[in-house]
């Protein structure tokens, strides 16, 4: 109810306006918006943060077109990567069986002054067939 409330009445969990104007443009494969969200970092450091484990729960979404992957979370970016970057193959990207979509990465790969591991995992009705559409349209795609 609360999330309802969140997502219908201040659009917590919506990608903001100009991004979206630009995903139709690219022609969207698939959109969740107002879903649950979960970030998790394990032995997590860089210059500002530090920890052993944690978890925070938002609201956001994710969608891929024929070009990205994107995710959000109260309108900031967790995840904007092309389908064909290279970098693609060091994310970890699975069902984790209960109803989630999991992306998880090494931090290092992406930022070299962090360390630690980040997990996203995001509550979506449908994980199977969202995962087949990502294997199917990624290049470089390895499912772990």
């Amino acid at each position: 109810m609360v999330k309802k409330l969140l997502y219908n009445l201040f659009g917590l969990g919506r990608f903001p306006g100009k991004i979206r104007a630009a995903m139709d443009a690219e022609g969207i494969l698939f959109l969740e918006e107002g879903i649950k969200v979960s970030i998790t970092l394990k032995k997590y450091r860089n210059h500002v943060r530090c920890c052993s484990w944690k978890r925070s729960w938002v609201l956001g979404s994710i969608a891929m077109t024929s070009r990205r992957l994107r995710a959000f979370a109260f309108s900031s970016t967790l995840l904007d990567i092309a389908l064909d970057d290279p970098m693609f193959k060091h994310l970890e990207i699975r069902n984790d069986g209960s109803g989630c979509l999991l992306i998880g990465f090494e931090a290092s790969s992406f930022r070299k002054d962090t360390t630690g591991r980040v997990e996203y995992r995001f509550h979506l009705p449908r994980v199977k067939s969202r995962l087949a559409l990502i294997e199917r349209y990624c290049p470089c795609f390895s499912e772990f």
